[in-house]
């Protein structure tokens, strides 16, 4: 993870001609920042129910005293290059931009050579040259899913403005600028093998485990992409989302989830979802970042409910239609106005965040 944090890049040039008046008068300028450690900052906690199987209604009407509130789990800092530009103007508004670009390094996944061995039609070899192609596919999974999604109200005394957000992966070859690195495979879910699929689900067969470890292998996540996972580029356009600071908001009723006290060391605690506690995540705790809510709720802090709504979500469970709440853009909101301010008002909290549409 790259953990530098530059100094922003300040513009003075313009169209404004000497003696106009202050307040009517931007000024071209921008900042180029490499932004890290964003852990847990605005994605805070997890809510659990007990009383989410036996009564869905009445825990979601009890939030937030119906549930358990739990650190988030990711482990990872957040770290990516957030750069901004604003127009000069004469009319008191300086519209611009901000671009967020992730710097990624993939190298080829070591399957375990007994997984190969027992099937070794499920995988097709991946080159470095697979991987550069990957990337382009990558890429435009982020710009569909991702850019033009979101816009920042901008409120300053004299230039404020709207900055839609843009995004990008770029592929790169060191290890020590790369924000973010992962594995690529290449491998076909063992369903689509004639004797594996017949041992996934059945304990009683003897090739159950492997039929298991090869299910597992299969599956794509932050740290390792499949280039044959189903869902295609859209699960990588998931995990891009936890590199720019946002958590899962699906909910699963079967398998385990991480479920720590400690999220920052020590060992994560697997949870049995559905298990004899019952327990499963129903909301999440965020610092919500804009002046409208903050005005209108009296508090930076937003419980939301996610055992509704998260079907189509890209950071929930990513059916169609792909909807993208502005909550996903939380923690960039955060860095870019602490970044603003720090660059134009000398740290001074002057520039805020109206509202993110």
């Amino acid at each position: 993870m790259a953990k530098t944090r530059p100094t922003g890049v300040v513009s003075s040039s313009g169209s404004c001609a000497v003696g106009t008046a202050a307040a009517t008068c931007c000024l071209a300028h921008g900042g180029t920042h490499e932004v890290a450690g964003s852990f847990g900052r605005i994605f805070q906690k997890y809510g659990r129910s007990t009383s989410w199987f036996a009564n869905r209604a009445a825990a979601r009407a009890n939030l937030p005293a119906g549930v358990t509130w739990e650190n988030y789990y990711y482990r990872d800092s957040y770290a990516y290059e957030l750069k901004y530009a604003s127009s000069a103007s004469t009319n008191g508004r300086a519209n611009g931009t901000i671009g967020i670009k992730i710097r990624a390094r993939a190298t080829v996944h070591a399957v375990p050579a007994t997984l190969t061995t027992a099937a070794p039609t499920l995988f097709t070899t991946v080159t470095a040259a697979t991987i550069t192609t990957a990337f382009v596919r990558w890429n435009a999974a982020v710009q569909s899913h991702w850019t033009g999604k979101h816009t920042v109200l901008l409120g300053a005394p004299k230039c404020p403005g709207r900055y839609p957000i843009s995004f990008s992966v770029v592929q790169e070859a060191n290890a020590r600028r790369a924000h973010v690195s992962f594995t690529v495979l290449d491998m076909r879910h063992p369903n689509t093998h004639p004797v594996f699929k017949l041992a996934l689900n059945n304990p009683t067969n003897p090739r159950f485990a492997t039929a298991q470890a090869l299910s597992r292998e299969w599956r794509s996540h932050a740290k390792k992409f499949n280039l044959g996972d189903t869902r295609g580029t859209l699960v990588f356009a998931h995990e891009y989302g936890h590199w720019v600071g946002w958590g899962d908001e699906y909910i699963e009723v079967s398998g385990s989830i991480p479920n720590p006290t400690n999220p920052r060391a020590g060992t994560v605690i697997m949870e049995t979802r559905g298990g004899s506690n019952k327990s499963v995540r129903v909301a999440i705790r965020v610092i919500n970042p804009t002046q409208v809510y903050q005005r209108a709720k009296g508090t930076n802090v937003e419980d939301i409910d996610i055992s509704v709504g998260n079907a189509t979500s890209l950071m929930g469970s990513m059916g169609a239609p792909q909807t993208h709440p502005s909550r996903f853009v939380f923690t960039i909101v955060d860095d870019f106005i602490r970044l603003y301010n720090q660059d134009n008002y000398r740290g001074a909290k002057t520039a805020f965040c109206i509202n993110v549409v």
